[in-house]
């Protein structure tokens, strides 16, 4: 096994749908299989931040590390704990906040994107923008024009929001340096705090005069949006647009060959039918999108319910493994899998948090 640590992060979503598999589960069973160590966790404390009443953290959690190991997750090969089931993580990122500034915290890409979207919203309220989506182009260019808003406005829209996204990048840090991973995999949005963690990590190091902290190396995969069977958004259980890996190959077949696609391939193609293409290309052989592209490009005859149909068979004969897999873990396997791996991390976390209070003076030497 390689001296790497790797650690990543999945989402307490519940079940997951095609899009999460393509996009993340297949990457972790990758990395599980390159021979690194691997820490795999639930980031249940950070979804808190959206929280606005009573939801069964717990139950999804717990799912979403079933759907995971469903998908080829080992806990014979990998770590798979809980964030909350480590409290050493949250101790840490409450030392680590003493070090970090308002400033650098406001400057984190996910407090600016939050307060982005209110004033998104409320630029098309006052009719500074026609939509959300023009609106967004105002915002997001290279010189950002926020139309009649004032500072004063985005200053009372951060207000608006709550403290634990503002500190999300400590927490961040935190549950990556309390763990002395060495190496953590991220898209492009998560670069940043990645940076802050290497940050925090040399920062403390060198007022204290200690090694206490690892800093890790960041490398930045390359994300696979998985588009939607509606043909506008990406993938989500939320846009109603998702397949989910538990569906019913009537479900799949339904879903599918309800797409909206042209009635003729003909001219440029619609949303919808490149959406179907994308699938294609992303879940089925190589030769099946050829041929689309050759009956596009070359035929007026209508292939898309044909093609439908291939790509529907392919998703059935992908899932069957993994519904099986599914319905042979149960909940409480996976709550014994998660209490393991909290066994094995706490350890771990006890020692960073120890050897950074003895650098600061918090406790004493040995």
């Amino acid at each position: 096994m390689s001296h790497d640590r790797v650690l990543s992060g999945m989402r307490p979503t519940g079940q997951l749908h095609i899009g999460n598999y393509r996009g993340a589960a297949q990457q972790f069973v990758e990395l599980q299989d390159s021979g690194k160590e691997c820490f795999f966790f639930v980031v249940d404390l950070h979804a808190l931040n959206e929280v606005t009443g009573h939801v069964d953290l717990d139950a999804t959690s717990v799912e979403v590390v079933r759907s995971y190991m469903a998908c080829g997750l080992d806990p014979d090969k990998v770590v798979l704990y809980r964030q909350s089931h480590v409290p050493e993580i949250s101790e840490v990122s409450q030392v680590l906040s003493n070090f970090t500034t308002l400033a650098q915290l406001r400057r984190c890409t996910t407090w600016k994107g939050k307060i982005d979207a209110k004033a998104i919203a409320e630029m098309v309220t006052r009719k500074d923008a026609q939509d959300d989506e023009s609106a967004g182009e105002m915002v997001r260019s290279s010189t950002p024009n926020y139309g009649s808003l004032t500072e004063v406005d985005l200053y009372h829209f951060g207000n608006e929001l709550n403290a634990g996204l503002l500190l999300y990048p400590v927490l961040m840090a935190a549950d990556i340096l309390a763990v002395r991973s060495t190496l953590v995999p991220v898209g492009a949005d998560q670069r940043q705090h990645v940076e802050f963690a290497r940050g925090y990590a040399r920062t403390f190091n060198h007022m204290f005069q200690t090694d206490a902290l690892v800093i890790p190396e960041l490398t930045e995969e390359s994300s696979v949006t998985v588009p939607g069977l509606n043909g506008s958004t990406k993938m989500s259980k939320s846009a109603n647009n998702s397949i989910a890996l538990l569906d019913s190959p009537k479900l799949i077949k339904k879903k599918i060959m309800r797409m909206p696609t042209q009635e003729e391939p003909i001219g440029a193609r619609t949303v919808g039918t490149e959406n179907l293409y994308q699938l294609i290309e992303l879940f089925c052989d190589e030769s099946l999108a050829d041929e689309f592209l050759d009956r596009w490009g070359n035929s007026a005859d209508k292939f898309f319910g044909e093609m439908k149909g291939k790509l529907a068979d392919r998703l059935v004969q992908l899932l069957e493994p993994i519904q099986s897999r599914y319905a042979s873990i149960s909940t409480s396997d996976v709550r014994d899998v998660l209490a393991q791996g909290a066994q094995k991390v706490r350890p771990v976390a006890a020692d960073v948090l120890h050897h950074m209070k003895t650098a600061i003076g918090l406790e004493g030497g040995a």
